[in-house]
Parts: C-alpha cells; sequence; structure tokens
C-alpha cells in the first residue's frame, strides 16, 4: 500500500496485530532491499539506516492466546506499547503498575525475552493519568501525564479515545525531530538538571527517545482535552496552533514541570538506572 517515498520513511507507527506487525515490517524492509539493488534507492544519508518501527498491539488482540505472537513481533520492532490494562490482560493479571512486583516480572520478562532486533529495544506502557514507563535492558524512565488534577482534583481531560495513538504517532514523528524546536526546547530546560543529565547516561547513544515520549506525552495531552480531534488553527504569525496552544510552548510548559519535579522530588524516582 505504500508508494516507493513512503516506503524509504524514516519511521513507522503501526496499529495492529503481531503477525500484521511482522508482515509490515518485513516487507517494508524487503521492499528497501529490492529498490537498493535495482539502484532506486534515494540518495539520501538516512536511506541506508533501518527504519524506526513503533508498534501499538491491536486491543482486541491482547489476549493470552496471542502471547507467542507478541513475543515475536517485539523482537522485530524498536518499541512496543501496550497500555497498562491490555498488559494485564495478555498475561492473565489486573492492570499492569509500577508498584507490582508482578507486574516489574513481567517487564523484565518482556525484555529478556528480547525487543528489537538486537534485542535493545524498549517497551513504553501507557498507563494513562499516571503517564508512561519506558524499559529497556538498562533504561528505564517514567514520566508523568501532561494534565494533572488541580488542588480541587479537577482536570481538563474530557475523552481518552485517540490518546493512545497520538501518544505513539508522536513518538514515531519524535524520532526524527532531533533539531527541531521541540528537541531544542526540552534541551533548553534539562540540560540544567544533574538528576536528568545523570539519568540519561545509560541512554548514551539513544537520548532522542525519552525526549520523543515527552512530546508525545504532549501530543495525548491535547487530545484528551475535549470529545474528537483538537481543533486546529493559525496565529497571527502563522504558526501552527492545537486548541488555541504551540505545541513547542505546551512542551516548554510540561519540561518546566518536570525539571521541577526532578530537581525537588528525586525520590519519586523519575529516572532510575
Amino acid at each position: 500500500m505504500l508508494s516507493d517515498t513512503q516506503v524509504w520513511s524514516r519511521t513507522f507507527h503501526m496499529v495492529c496485530s503481531p503477525s500484521r506487525c511482522i508482515s509490515i515490517v518485513h516487507d517494508i524492509m524487503e521492499r528497501r532491499g529490492e529498490m537498493q539493488r535495482a539502484g532506486r534507492a534515494p540518495s539520501t544519508p538516512n536511506a541506508s539506516q533501518r527504519p524506526f518501527f513503533v508498534w501499538e498491539p491491536v486491543p482486541d488482540l491482547c489476549t493470552p492466546e496471542e502471547q507467542d505472537k507478541f513475543f515475536a513481533a517485539n523482537r522485530v520492532v524498536d518499541v512496543v506499547s501496550p497500555n497498562h490494562l491490555e498488559l494485564g490482560m495478555m498475561f492473565e493479571q489486573p492492570a499492569w503498575t509500577a508498584e507490582s512486583e508482578t507486574s516489574r516480572k513481567l517487564v523484565q520478562r518482556i525484555i529478556d525475552a528480547g525487543i528489537g532486533p538486537t534485542g535493545d529495544g524498549c517497551v513504553v506502557i501507557r498507563a494513562g493519568k499516571d503517564g508512561s514507563y519506558a524499559y529497556s535492558r538498562s533504561q528505564e524512565i517514567w514520566l508523568p501525564a501532561y494534565h494533572q488534577p488541580d488542588t480541587s482534583g479537577a482536570t481538563r481531560v474530557i475523552d481518552p479515545t485517540g490518546a493512545g495513538n497520538s501518544f505513539l504517532g508522536a513518538v514515531a514523528q519524535g524520532m526524527v525531530t532531533a533539531g527541531r524546536e521541540p528537541f531544542e526546547v526540552i534541551n533548553s530546560i534539562l540540560s540544567h538538571s544533574r538528576v536528568w543529565q545523570e539519568g540519561m547516561v545509560p541512554w548514551a547513544g539513544r537520548e532522542d527517545l525519552p525526549k520523543a515520549l515527552i512530546c508525545a506525552t504532549v501530543a495525548a495531552g491535547f487530545v484528551v482535552e475535549q470529545i474528537g480531534v483538537p481543533q486546529i488553527s493559525k496565529s497571527k504569525e502563522g504558526k501552527e496552533l492545537w486548541n488555541q496552544s504551540e505545541f513547542a510552548e505546551r512542551v516548554r510548559l510540561y519540561t518546566q514541570g518536570l525539571f521541577k519535579t526532578l530537581e525537588e522530588s528525586p525520590q519519586r524516582h523519575l529516572l532510575t538506572n
């Protein structure tokens, strides 16, 4: 279904069954190989690099019967991301929680089975109002949700439909965002955080993923503010606005809050080695 140009995308976000995931990755890599052999590959620096694959398991097939296929699909992608309820259903457990020893053992089982062709991929567990948790062989990070209750307990969350899809679409986009405004905003703030800098040491060579997760958290925050998609408009300066807000400005606000949490409450273990 992809055009020759689309096949050379630097990143792909898939929402499908494990079998379909394996098929998509195989077919994309097969077509790229055929085009390279035929001399029809684009003459860009990224053409020789493997694309970044983000897989979102389709909820209906997060069942115990699909476990073996789930592990097989994990080995062909860079990020696999069920939500906390779907992960629990697949392994016949209550909803996954970071505090549960059983849940932690499940994460270790997934990591030990291998994510990605070289086994160094990540499982990103989307946990709704509790944010997201990312784990790999040597790295882990927790990021809180964008919208937090105010002092009265009220939030701007109206409808969570589509938040997971948008979150992972933004992860995929974030992996090709290095050097652009959202990452520049994140770097300008978190470069002053000793906790963040120390926490990034295990991510050496893969620092873009935590930043992509920040962008994803912000993107999901727009989606939950209304029923349906966010309102898109333009500022007087011609900048794109979502719900009357600039994306980069929300990245700045979220990152400033993250900086404060990291510096004031390191015991919350936003980042652990």
